[in-house]
């Protein structure tokens, strides 16, 4: 039993070592044909997928190592490389004996960050390095190609390894040829690039000559397009690298893909300047202003590394139908020109997703797929050139029609003019000898005109003067300074008609030790309101100064009556009447007595400000004969304000917007105020009311007293 087990570990160890040895010598290259390129030889190689990236040549190397590789059975290299890992290749190459010695290993990808090259001698490996994480100078052949050499002369049989690095998706399709060959082809290579660039370069200097010329915004945006493509083409063939930043690997690293960004950008930009998309596909336009921050938040995500992934490439080919779409939507509302750039963008989409299935492995990927971008770009390039001068033409047709058209529409306006000027000449005649008569006619109206005007004016005088006498009269029946002098230190009377006699008075008596004090607002303005506070004035004479009262709620109640009896309001609508605050002053005994008919005081201490409100009942007018008005007590037992006044202040409109003073202003005013001497508060509160009223029109009477007891 022992023995057979034995005997089968044996066995079986012995057909893995002949599994690996078949293996390994199953991978060679056999190189018979000096002139032949050979390709899709990577079935003959073995990979490894280093997850790590941690791997070195020492390590894949060692015999233990030899169980990890796999064959590779995908044809060629062409299959993208999974980004962040690490792929190892080993390849084993013979070459008959009358092979020349100078072949080389080369590649046209050039977005893998990092190539490592291996070649197995008696003395070691000897390793070469190229990708975009090396400067350029690290190559060993100063190409956008990576290529490797081999030494036939050494051994005639070569083993080489590939350590591939990538953190996007990329690939390495590899070919084995001569060096001529290699030569030939990079020279073919660069001729082809240099007539694409040389017709990029041309379109744009072209057209920008055109912008220069036209001062047509579309120029300079295809300019802009055409300077961003051959940086993003540049970038991807290899050529930036190597003739604008060979020094700075890493703007390689990210440059495509913020070119690419920045392609789709100004793409949508020219489309819609140039469709006129606003106009002829308002929710296209939309959908380009959205891709084109789509863009430019993705240049973000790219230019910062926050993102790597394949999303670019959907994001392009979206953009790139949506302006096929709004292309169509543009021609069928009426914009011709929409036909040649929905051609050039219909080759780019095509050639554009020809790479596509390529890099999917739907089709082969071969230097016709990889460079068929730049062939649709470059007629991409011609037909958008074409699709502006069409636009420039039909612009220009439309202007020539416009022109002519105005031109036409302008010699019939001067026919129908001439028509008219002789009609309306004819007319103008007759008119003229009616206006004749009109004249005439208007000149007697005139003179009576002219005699009824001086008869008002004298008459206005007349008035005026009469109204000027009676302003004298209402002047000398208010109170004095001096009679105001005679009882109060401090006082002042801030007295603003709005027509030359005012319906607004203030009194003052002294009956028995007592000061009586009063403001009135009469209804109305002017003349009707001057007469009843000659009836007011009257009325407080009579009952203070013949009758004696001196409580203010009894002189309402009297004066209440005696404008009911001289006005005979009872039973009439008869609505004249006034608000009224009168005070009674005990200087000696510090205190006073007050009652209002609409019309409240403000009484203002040290730190306080009072507001005593008056009886909502008027003079007159709407009250009955027998209303009764309340009498409010109170000391001030410290120096204090008392304001008596009329709403004349509080209602004038004015300020910015047009509104009125209102009272909590005049209060807050009042009370800034309180403790200054009677002059600057007459100051004060009469630059704030003309500050206040402006260019407005006065609307009322304004009566202001402020006494200090």
């Amino acid at each position: 039993m022992l023995k057979s087990s034995i005997l089968s570990l044996l066995f079986t160890f012995t057909l893995y070592l002949m599994q690996a040895h078949v293996c390994l010598r199953a991978q060679a290259v056999y190189i018979n044909d000096s002139s032949a390129v050979y390709e899709q030889f990577c079935t003959n190689a073995l990979f490894y997928l280093d997850k790590t990236s941690g791997l070195s040549i020492k390590d894949v190397t060692a015999p233990e190592f030899a169980k990890n590789w796999q064959p590779y059975t995908k044809g060629d290299l062409s299959e993208p490389i999974t980004p962040h890992y690490s792929y190892w290749l080993r390849l084993e190459i013979k070459a008959a004996n009358d092979i020349p010695n100078d072949w080389l290993l080369d590649s046209y990808s050039t977005f893998l960050d990092t190539i490592e090259f291996y070649r197995e001698t008696p003395s070691g490996f000897i390793q070469q390095r190229s990708g975009n994480d090396f400067t350029h100078e690290a190559r060993m052949l100063k190409s956008t190609y990576q290529a490797f050499k081999l030494n036939f002369a050494e051994s005639r049989t070569q083993i080489v390894y590939f350590r591939t690095h990538s953190r996007y998706p990329a690939w390495l399709p590899l070919k084995l040829r001569r060096s001529a060959d290699f030569y030939e082809s990079v020279l073919l290579s660069e001729f082809l690039y240099g007539i694409f660039y040389g017709i990029f370069l041309i379109m744009s200097l072209y057209n920008l000559f055109l912008y220069y010329s036209i001062r047509d915004k579309n120029y300079l945006y295809y300019v802009l397009l055409m300077f961003v493509s051959m940086l993003v083409y540049g970038s991807g063939s290899g050529h930036a690298f190597m003739l604008l930043w060979p020094d700075y690997p890493f703007l390689n690293r990210y440059m495509v893909r913020i070119l690419m960004c920045l392609l789709g950008f100004c793409s949508a930009l020219f489309t819609q300047s140039f469709l006129q998309s606003k106009k002829y596909a308002p929710k296209g336009h939309f959908c380009l202003l959205t891709l084109m921050g789509i863009d430019l938040f993705m240049l973000v995500l790219f230019a910062t590394d926050l993102y790597n992934g394949p999303l670019l490439n959907v994001l392009l080919s979206v953009q790139i139908c949506t302006m096929i779409a709004v292309g169509f939507t543009c021609w069928q509302s009426g914009n011709q020109s929409a036909r040649f750039f929905i051609l050039a963008w219909i080759v780019y989409l095509v050639a554009g997703l020809a790479r596509a299935m390529a890099n999917m492995s739907v089709l082969p990927f071969n230097f016709v797929t990889y460079h068929g971008i730049e062939v649709g770009a470059t007629l991409e390039v011609l037909l958008l050139s074409l699709a502006l001068a069409d636009r420039y033409k039909r612009m220009r047709v439309e202007r020539e029609n416009a022109q002519k058209e105005a031109l036409r529409i302008q010699k019939e306006a001067n026919e129908n003019l001439e028509s008219k000027v002789l009609e309306r000449t004819h007319e103008l005649r007759n008119a003229n000898e009616e206006l004749n008569q009109i004249n005439e006619e208007l000149s007697q109206t005139m003179d009576m005109l002219e005699a009824k005007t001086n008869q008002l004016h004298q008459r206005n005088e007349a008035i005026t003067a009469s109204i000027q006498y009676a302003k004298r009269i209402q002047q000398a029946i208010l109170p004095s300074d001096s009679t105001f002098k005679q009882y109060f230190d401090d006082f002042f009377i801030l007295y603003l008609p709005r027509d030359i006699v005012s319906g607004d008075f203030y009194w003052l008596v002294r009956k028995d030790k007592v000061l009586v004090v009063a403001v009135a607002d009469c209804t109305g303005h002017g003349v009707p309101a001057a007469l009843m506070a000659m009836i007011g004035n009257n009325l407080l004479n009579n009952i203070v100064l013949e009758n004696g009262l001196i409580y203010p709620n009894l002189i309402l109640q009297q004066m209440n009556k005696g404008v009911h009896r001289v006005l005979k309001q009872e039973g009439k609508a008869v609505n004249d009447g006034m608000d009224i605050a009168i005070c009674s002053i005990y200087q000696e005994e510090m205190r006073l007595e007050y009652a209002g008919a609409m019309s409240p005081i403000f009484l203002a201490k040290e730190e306080e400000f009072i507001e005593i409100k008056a009886d909502k009942i008027s003079i007159g007018g709407h009250s009955k004969p027998t209303d009764y008005f309340t009498a409010h007590k109170m000391r001030y037992d410290t120096p204090s304000m008392i304001y008596l006044l009329s709403d004349g202040f509080q209602d004038q409109f004015g300020g910015a917007h047009n509104k009125k003073f209102m009272v909590k202003k005049l209060k807050n005013l009042l009370y800034n105020i309180r403790k200054e001497n009677s002059i600057q508060q007459h100051d004060i509160l009469l630059s704030a009311f003309e500050s206040w009223k402006g260019e407005y029109k006065q609307i009322d009477d304004v009566l202001i007293l402020g006494i200090r007891l």
